[in-house]
């Protein structure tokens, strides 16, 4: 789990840029990106099992691949494509190194 001062930044830095862009923070949005912070790489997959677990917000599987799309567009996250053609989001959009792991398909 995260440290809750660092979740609290970080959905206000989310709810800037969102009004920045007119766009409303709705619980949806807050909730992938509470996932997107605990796992920092993850792909839609990841993010549901995360809220499943973690979080009392029903979101489709879908619904999460298009908030991560919609955010990634505006450059809130970066895009990366596994070795087995699976879209992954970074929610670290500074310089950094990943390593992918071939075994499990993932990237850290």
């Amino acid at each position: 789990m995260t440290n809750p001062e660092i979740l609290e930044a970080e959905l206000n830095r989310l709810r800037a840029f969102l009004k920045k862009h007119d766009m409303k923070a709705t619980v949806q949005r807050l909730a992938v990106h509470e996932a997107m912070t605990a796992l920092t790489h993850a792909s839609a997959d990841m993010v549901k099992d995360w809220l499943a677990d973690n979080c009392d917000v029903d979101i489709t599987s879908p619904s999460i691949y298009n908030v991560l799309s919609e955010l990634a567009d505006l450059g809130f996250y970066h895009r990366r494509m596994s070795k087995d053609s699976k879209m992954y989001f970074d929610a670290v959009t500074s310089p950094h190194i990943h390593l992918y792991d071939r075994g499990n398909h993932e990237f850290i």
